[in-house]
């Protein structure tokens, strides 16, 4: 077997144990627990593939301009030396923080063909659709999907908005379900633009009103400026890009026109929620704005470097408390005490701000933007419909999940990190092995 066809149905595997942990962590949580560990496992195995396959051609390809990404690790490492937090805790959170690139990286290594990512986007929109079945199904018997799946368990919180319940699926919270149906979304849609069958659009809109009914602001926000982004990309000539923007634009309009309340509702909650003023209280100002404000002081205070890997905003200053809460005021907050922790790792961007510092966070996201530039003019510039078509599917994908970043840590929890950069890795490759005339730059 290839070591390419290894690859992807290992890489399904993963995917299929990290989708459906949710379930199984239900009846049996110290099992689902292990399960949660699979993307890190599919990363140890196809590293040490990478090692042997390095030792017999000893070359690295390498696609982007990997110094940006290595001047923001620089900083990152320096503030912890600065603050005398270097410890196992710091290379640990790297590896973290940098799960999805190092996904990326790795699998851009190997030589796929046409039939190995057409696998993984009929896994992908197969799950999807499944998933997706459920959710209607939740629709009309929420309790019996919820025995099945969930073990009768509900988190309110999550699940209750208002008079509306959002749809969760198989998943243990509607945003994770939200996301992944983005994904397939995503995949589906870029499919039936490069394709027009008739399954595609269906499908597309059966994962529409699905994500409607999640009632997750960021993900319904992200799809529609990817859908709009895709119609204004696979256009040629102002009058094409006009009659397309017209129809995405429709698409757009008649689903707010069909679910108007709930989308009204989810606004207005978020203006509520996000909304400070001099009489709110520190139980009631959300996590994510005390998160963004003391990333700030802290990288203006130490600029200009930050608090370093491990100490803000990420997993490992939540498993060993960082005492830069207490020093910034955060453990005053609710969701950020050392008692109730759970939003302590609930966002991206601030984290990187905090522990990165401004000029590190600046050298990321230049990173992160170059690979857009990279999507963007090989799909310009691509003369092959099935060529287009995989790179327009890597730049939908990532272009959701970015714009989820800047309200939720997608960019560094897995397992959508993790699937969406394995994409991205495989349709780099696949592009530069099928035409070396793209211009990786």
């Amino acid at each position: 077997m290839k070591i390419s066809r290894f690859t992807i149905h290992f890489l399904i595997f993963c995917i299929t144990v990290l989708l459906t942990s949710p379930t199984v962590s239900s009846f049996i949580p110290t099992l689902g627990s292990f399960l949660n560990y699979f993307d890190k496992i599919f990363i140890i195995v196809i590293f040490i593939i990478f090692l042997l396959l390095f030792f017999r051609r000893k070359t690295i390809k390498m696609y982007f301009p990997t110094y940006l990404l290595l001047i923001a690790i620089l900083f990152a490492l320096i503030s912890n030396f600065i603050e005398s937090k270097a410890n196992g805790a710091m290379i640990v959170q790297l590896l973290l923080t940098f799960q999805g690139l190092i996904t990326l990286y790795l699998l851009s290594q190997f030589d796929y063909d046409e039939r190995d990512i057409e696998l993984l986007i009929k896994f992908l929109l197969v799950f999807g659709f499944i998933s997706t079945l459920v959710g209607f199904f939740e629709l009309i018997l929420p309790n019996v999907v919820r025995t099945i799946f969930h073990g009768g368990k509900i988190q309110e919180e999550a699940v209750l908005r208002g008079s509306f319940v959002s749809i969760q699926s198989i998943f243990s919270h509607p945003g994770q379900f939200s996301w992944f149906i983005s994904l397939c979304l995503c995949i589906s849609y870029v499919k039936y633009t490069f394709s027009e069958r008739r399954i595609y659009i269906f499908i597309s809109v059966l994962f529409m009103i699905m994500l409607i009914l999640t009632l997750r602001r960021k993900s319904i926000i992200a799809m529609f400026i990817v859908i709009i982004a895709i119609t204004m990309l696979n256009s040629s000539g102002v009058k094409s890009k006009i009659r397309n923007l017209f129809l995405a634009s429709s698409i757009i309009v008649s689903t707010f026109f069909l679910f108007y309340e709930q989308i009204q509702y989810v606004f207005i909650d978020a203006i509520e929620r996000y909304s400070v003023s001099e009489n709110t209280t520190t139980q009631n100002i959300q996590p994510r704005i005390v998160l963004a404000n003391a990333s700030v002081e802290i990288a203006s205070d130490k600029f200009p470097f930050g608090s370093g890997l491990g100490t803000f905003g990420s997993w490992m200053s939540k498993v060993n408390y960082s005492d830069i809460y207490h020093e910034y005021g955060v453990s005053d907050y609710w969701g950020l005490s050392p008692q109730n922790d759970q939003y302590l790792n609930d966002t991206y961007w601030p984290m990187i701000i905090g522990e990165f510092g401004f000029l590190g966070a600046f050298f990321l996201l230049s990173f992160y933007l170059m690979i857009f530039k990279f999507f963007m003019n090989n799909i310009k510039y691509a003369s092959n419909l099935k060529l287009k078509c995989y790179l327009m599917l890597g730049f939908s994908v990532y272009l959701e999940l970015f714009i989820e970043s800047f309200s939720s840590p997608s960019l560094s929890r897995s397992p959508q990190v993790f699937i969406v950069m394995a994409i991205l890795g495989m349709v780099v490759a696949y592009c530069f092995n099928y035409s070396k005339s793209l211009r990786f730059k």
